[in-house]
């Protein structure tokens, strides 16, 4: 088998010495924690999450889509207060599958419940961006965190909007694109963001954020890959 890297570090996702593998040139969905295979997003996520909120284990956390592994897994079991949520819009029940419904959109969570708020690879597939950033706004209390991971695979050009919603139909601006769901079926991409998403999410939440975009790339700690950032999110 070729090995495109592999080196031995700590992985911040299961705490623990590892060593980290990818035989694909794609480090993102490839280079992996062999013992909880955390991906480098994962890793990332909950490095900065450490640094900006180092007692989160004690903290009121919303999750929206989390996954099985990585981070999500992390805080699900070492947080006392952690909520997590997935949306399935064509349904009206509290729950599905055991899942709180919530349309980040349009949340039914209270004013300032939750002090840390986090999202991976959400925000390309969410039609109204603004309107998920200002629920999320409301629903963090002064000082909370939002803190994410979304794809900036515009970089330093503009960011596009890839898709708009017509009804319940999905029309797509340009080429058709797609990423895999946690909970299913593959999700349309409504954006394809660029490094001005800084400036966006402080026009859509009217300065409410101190934003942050936050890359780190670091063998000993499994953080290489493509589109690694994370944003930083602090309520005013």
């Amino acid at each position: 088998m070729r090995f495109f890297k592999r080196n031995y570090g700590y992985c911040y996702c299961c705490d623990s010495e590892t060593l980290f593998v990818s035989d694909n040139e794609w480090l993102r969905d490839h280079y992996k924690c062999v013992k909880c295979e955390s991906i480098p997003r994962k890793r990332h996520l909950m490095y900065v999450i450490e640094r900006f909120c180092p007692s989160w284990k004690e903290l009121i956390i919303h999750e929206s889509s989390p996954c099985h592994r990585g981070a999500s897994l992390k805080m699900k079991n070492q947080c006392k207060n952690y909520i997590s949520s997935q949306y399935f819009p064509f349904s009206s029940e509290k729950y599905v599958n055991g899942w709180l419904n919530i349309n980040l959109e349009s949340q039914k969570f209270e004013d300032d419940k939750f002090d840390l708020v986090v999202t991976q690879d959400v925000f390309e597939h969410l039609p109204h961006p603004d309107l998920a950033l200002n629920e999320i706004c409301r629903t963090l209390k002064k000082g909370g965190y939002f803190i994410s991971t979304i794809p900036l695979v515009n970089k330093f050009k503009s960011t596009e909007r890839w898709a708009i919603l017509e009804g319940d139909q999905v029309v797509f601006l340009k080429e058709p694109d797609y990423h895999g769901n946690p909970i299913g079926d593959k999700s349309p991409v409504f954006w394809h963001y660029g490094y001005d998403i800084q400036s966006l999410f402080n026009a859509w939440s009217k300065q409410a954020f101190d934003i942050l975009i936050i890359n780190n790339h670091d063998d000993e700690y499994g953080l290489d890959a493509e589109f690694l950032e994370v944003l930083v999110c602090r309520k005013k």
